[in-house]
């Protein structure tokens, strides 16, 4: 029961921001949710979170993935450390268990679920990589092959490629999208999207929330039913949140579907961005310095000081 209500409330969470757990953006290690996470020039991860101070956590961090309640850090060495955002505390199996059995009320199922993922780091040490998608959802490249749950889960898929997993329901992704371009269609949701799938078509992206677009290696973006649903050109990597697009192309302009939107005056003088996140009511963004670019809500409800905030370490 306890599990079943985790799944419910992460359910609600990922459909309403998207899942922001898996970063597949190779120039940038940033998570964007209920706080604002990135890797900097000196290896740490630096966390804003609303209404309290910002921290930096652990050291020679290679990437940043998790989700609204916890940071996974993989190091350089193929060590993971996980920290839970809001009290800065490293956690442990150990730990995770003794707070789901003594914090009453949702706290407890999320420390449930996070003490399965810490017992999987500490068993496996030496990891290459992660993809991140929930508690439920993960998995780790070690010596070279993919292990974990999500393995477990889809049996009969070959994860040799795999780059991410997009979905809403945090139990099933409805899409893996590889390194070669090509996407697996893992859920249900086949019979809207089949004209897109297939050996010859290829995609640089894909994101959903309450639908899904997909960003072909044409730089046009398809939606389901196989329709070109934008006539952006030259677009590099997308972001959903609910029906809305924001994109960004070759020259580092942000592109917004809609013009009239709050967020339009604001993102249209971003320059020379590599990264945009559709995160709720606020959009972030990453330009090619490393500086954090945010709109007003995101501003206001980080309390970003954007002129000296620490800059995002961009890989060249």
């Amino acid at each position: 029961m306890k599990r079943l209500f985790l799944t419910i409330i992460m359910g609600l969470m990922l459909t309403i921001v998207g899942c922001c757990s898996a970063n597949d953006n190779s120039k940038v290690s940033i998570c964007v949710g209920s706080n604002i996470s990135y890797v900097q020039d000196d290896g740490t991860v630096y966390c804003v979170r609303a209404g309290q101070p910002a921290i930096t956590l652990g050291e020679n961090v290679k990437d940043v993935v998790g989700e609204w309640d916890e940071l996974i850090l993989l190091c350089n060495d193929g060590t993971v450390m996980i920290y839970d955002p809001y009290t800065g505390d490293k956690l442990t199996s150990e730990y995770c268990y003794d707070k789901a059995i003594n914090s009453p009320g949702t706290g407890d199922r999320v420390m449930a679920a996070y003490a399965d993922v810490c017992a999987f780091f500490e068993e496996n040490k030496k990891v290459d990589d992660i993809i991140f998608y929930s508690p439920d959802v993960f998995m780790a490249k070690v010596n070279g092959e993919w292990i974990g749950p999500a393995c477990e889960w889809f049996l009969d898929v070959d994860f040799n490629q795999a780059r991410k997993f997009v979905g809403s329901n945090p139990n099933e992704p409805d899409f893996l999208l590889n390194d070669d371009g090509s996407i697996i269609c893992l859920s249900g949701y086949y019979h809207d999207v089949k004209g897109l799938l297939g050996d010859d078509k290829k995609y640089k992206d894909v994101d959903e929330s309450f639908e899904t677009f997909f960003l072909g290696e044409d730089s046009k973006i398809y939606a389901q039913k196989d329709t070109v649903a934008l006539d952006w050109e030259n677009v590099e990597q997308i972001s959903v949140y609910a029906y809305n697009v924001v994109g960004v192309d070759k020259a580092g302009n942000v592109l917004l579907e809609n013009e009239t939107s709050r967020h339009y005056e604001e993102v249209s003088t971003w320059k020379d961005v590599i990264y945009v996140e559709y995160a709720g009511d606020f959009i972030i963004g990453v330009d090619k310095a490393g500086n954090i670019l945010a709109t007003k809500e995101a501003v206001e409800r980080f309390s970003l000081d954007l002129e000296n905030l620490p800059k995002v370490r961009v890989s060249r």
